[in-house]
């Protein structure tokens, strides 16, 4: 039995923003500019800052292995991969810097939590 399931351990959100802030004092969790895509007009292209947001949801002290990656055709182009402990519910934040997108096209955002995987994509579009 996968750890996952012994512990009935889920992703509930996976969202990619401009800022994210959890603030522990009101437990309140403030998202600016959830996007899917992102336009450029020359390659490469360079995003100076964004977030990956990660709530998930299982027994209320535990550890959770979080893995995330950002890939193009399952090449890794930035990842982050952190054991946290945990309540029963969890925001988990991940921040990349200066990532650099070489072509245009589909991207994924791969998330990883013990064992539990769930993906969205991140389109660059190049414009003229």
């Amino acid at each position: 039995m996968s750890y996952d399931k012994l512990y009935n351990m889920r992703i509930l959100s996976l969202l990619i923003a401009d800022k994210a802030f959890f603030n522990e004092k009101t437990n309140k969790l403030t998202i600016e500019g959830i996007f899917d895509s992102i336009k450029t007009h020359k390659l490469p292209a360079k995003h100076s800052e964004f977030f990956v947001v990660v709530i998930t949801e299982g027994e209320s002290k535990e550890k959770r292995h979080h893995k995330i990656q950002l890939k193009k055709e399952e090449k890794e182009i930035a990842g982050f991969d952190e054991t946290v402990e945990t309540g029963k519910r969890h925001t988990f934040l991940a921040r990349f810097y200066d990532i650099v997108f070489n072509e245009p096209g589909e991207y994924t955002v791969e998330v990883d939590v013990n064992g539990e995987r769930i993906s969205t994509n991140l389109y660059l579009n190049l414009i003229a």
